[in-house]
């Protein structure tokens, strides 16, 4: 019996490191997108970035209705389209994060489709949780779902800058550097809070992701995402910082970055399931290779640092401040906020981000 179309898409898609169950809600959405012959087209698409002429002939479509297609989807942000040296558009699939999630919510859209989309999205999420509970009963299950954290914190650069060690992979301010081309976009769980009825509660700007690279010029091409200048990459920063948002990337040691989330307790959805999963000593996030630490001499207990901490790490008992090392990520949130500067983040280790398994095309493999 030959295979779904969608669910040899999901497959497809799978190959990268942000992987979903063929759910029947995660189905539903992809029904949404892609029509069936999209979803055939994008489940045979081979590893890497592709022109139209290489697809045809590896696929055996006729070019020219191929590449029509192709112009559609990459213009409905199905998958991801650069140009390649000799200037030619060479198309890739897009991961489920980041990347199509995203392509269908940093426009910011209120409308019937997107609110649907949304409701499908929790069932999504209700559905993947039925299912982590019976993968948690068995902790060789989980190393095989969870091999690895799919993205990683990184700490405020002023909270680390005296640290000899730091690298520049672990500076926010060297991931801006690196990169020439900026654009950003709503946030996709900021997006689907708001749709909820249970917007955001940090004060932060909703338009907080930043795109980087080939990324960002895509976004802005299709109107999903604005270009910024690095000033004003660097002023959205430090609101986000203000607000007492964490960093948030993919876990890989990449040449050219893709994105870089602010993140915040009450809607990201990585930070929801790093909490959910990490008493089963699973890690959704890797850590910064900081931990907070706190000088109790001067700590007045007032509590702000508490309302900071996105990973509800820290607690006030007994009219002092407690900090559960196992839960804190050492993103530096609370130490920039506390008032008697009694907190300070320390290096604990000298962790890199692995290089990707297969080289990235894009967004995605």
């Amino acid at each position: 019996m030959l295979k779904d179309h969608y669910v040899r898409l999901i497959e497809r898609m799978n190959m990268n490191v942000i992987k979903h169950p063929p759910t029947p809600a995660m189905i539903d959405i992809l029904k949404i997108l892609f029509t069936e012959e999209q979803a055939a087209l994008a489940a045979d698409f081979p590893l890497g970035a592709h022109t139209a002429a290489t697809l045809s002939e590896q696929l055996g479509r006729n070019v020219n209705d191929l590449k029509k297609m192709l112009i559609q989807m990459s213009h409905e942000g199905l998958i991801f389209e650069a140009k390649g040296h000799n200037g030619v558009s060479e198309y890739s699939i897009l991961p489920f994060e980041p990347g199509l999630n995203e392509m269908q919510l940093l426009h910011g859209r209120t409308d019937e489709n997107t609110r649907k989309m949304v409701a499908l999205k929790n069932l999504v999420y209700k559905q993947e949780s039925a299912l982590m509970k019976e993968v948690f009963k068995d902790s060789e299950s989980i190393k095989k779902v969870i091999p690895k954290p799919m993205g990683r914190l990184l700490a405020i650069e002023e909270q680390i800058s005296a640290d000899k060690q730091v690298a520049d992979w672990e500076r926010v301010s060297q991931i801006v550097e690196m990169e020439s081309s900026y654009a950003v976009g709503e946030c996709g769980c900021k997006h689907i809070a708001k749709l909820n009825n249970e917007p955001c509660q940090s004060g932060a700007p909703s338009k907080c992701c930043i795109w980087f690279g080939k990324m960002a010029d895509y976004l802005v091409e299709r109107n999903l995402a604005d270009r910024y200048d690095k000033a004003q990459i660097y002023s959205l920063l430090k609101e986000c910082e203000d607000a007492g948002l964490v960093h948030f990337t993919n876990n890989m040691n990449l040449s050219e970055n893709i994105v870089l989330c602010n993140c915040c307790k009450c809607c990201c959805l990585y930070i929801k399931k790093q909490r959910s999963v990490r008493d089963f000593g699973v890690q959704m996030t890797a850590n910064t290779n900081f931990v907070v630490r706190l000088d109790h001499e001067s700590c007045v207990a007032c509590g702000e640092c508490v309302d900071y901490c996105q990973l509800e790490a820290l607690e006030i008992s007994n009219d002092a401040l407690t900090i559960n090392d196992s839960y804190c990520l050492g993103c530096g949130a609370c130490a920039a906020q506390c008032p008697t500067e009694s907190l300070s983040l320390v290096r604990i280790s000298n962790n890199k981000p692995p290089a990707p398994e297969v080289p990235l095309a894009g967004p995605g493999v």
